[in-house]
């Protein structure tokens, strides 16, 4: 852990984020990749590959950063 107090935070772009429409699971674009919905393949088994984008209002995370040591702080 960097003994940093993050003086002064920069804030980034949001992130976009994709909704399963099988099970509405929301997620990064990032935590995604290339593969299936993680939420259906853990609990049914099932590969879907059905997503709406949610775009970045209404609780998206959005990302800081700190100008001092350059650490992300996401925000949700």
């Amino acid at each position: 852990m960097t003994p940093c107090r993050h003086p002064e935070l920069v804030l980034g772009r949001a992130r976009p984020r994709w909704r399963c429409r099988h099970c509405g699971l929301t997620i990064t674009v990032e935590e995604l990749g290339d593969g299936p919905c993680p939420e259906c393949l853990a609990h049914r088994g099932e590969h879907c590959r059905d997503f709406e984008e949610t775009g970045n209002a209404g609780g998206a995370a959005r990302a800081y950063r700190c100008a001092a040591c350059g650490a992300r702080i996401d925000w949700e």
